[in-house]
């Protein structure tokens, strides 16, 4: 299954996406490493700054996610801080403006798109 994301909603939905990882290790529902194996994967962030109606400040949050688990072991301190900053900032780029265009595609109906395309 692939998920289909309007560009209207792409904004949206990556900072909602980036909200619930961070509240999930916030909570210790997930570890802090969870970050450096999600989110902060080059192939999820640079995506999002070749795109132009997406703000840049969602994928310079979703970079510094590889930074929590060293700041939890290092800097134990200011782990709640970093946390909480990051949070604000993807809380910030979230704006909701009604409706919500984003829908599942079914395997066989990406593969029918696909062929048509090549055909």
């Amino acid at each position: 299954m692939q998920l289909d994301i309007p560009d209207d909603d792409l904004r949206l939905f990556l900072s909602l996406l980036g909200l619930g990882l961070l509240h999930s290790i916030a909570r210790g529902v997930l570890p802090a490493d969870a970050g450096i194996w999600t989110l902060a994967i080059p192939r999820m962030w640079e995506p999002i700054l070749e795109q132009g109606s997406v703000s840049g400040e969602i994928a310079l949050v979703y970079r510094q996610l590889d930074e929590l688990s060293a700041i939890q072991e290092l800097l134990p301190e200011r782990y709640s801080e970093k946390l909480d900053q990051l949070i604000s900032r993807l809380e910030a780029t979230a704006e909701y403006r009604g409706g919500w265009g984003v829908k599942w595609i079914r395997d066989d109906a990406v593969a029918s798109v696909r062929k048509m395309d090549a055909g």
